[in-house]
């Protein structure tokens, strides 16, 4: 057994959305309005995606990975700026915040 294999990665990215992510997300015109402003796709705004793990899916890259650090602001963003700035919108925020 070769223990490098289990080696744990680092992230580094340090926005909520992968430079990648958000590229193949805007390319493929796939956001949310919460991730938006005046309807344009910001990357700043953008949270990535949950995606399940599968056998045939390449191994995540430290860039796309966030450290704690920026997942900790990434949950106070969800949880607490787009809770309350979009509280009327309970349902349709619930929807946006459970694939993050």
């Amino acid at each position: 057994m070769n223990p490098r294999k289990f080696q744990r990665k680092r992230g580094t990215c340090m926005h909520m959305c992968s430079v990648h992510e958000y590229s193949k997300r805007l390319e493929q015109d796939i956001y949310s309005t919460f991730e938006t402003d005046n309807g344009k796709f910001l990357h700043h705004l953008a949270v990535k995606e949950y995606q399940r793990a599968s056998a045939d899916q390449e191994e995540s890259q430290p860039e796309d990975l966030r450290p704690s650090i920026n997942s900790f602001k990434t949950v106070q963003y969800l949880f607490i700026d787009l809770l309350q700035r979009y509280e009327q919108n309970f349902d349709e925020l619930y929807n946006f915040m459970w694939n993050r």
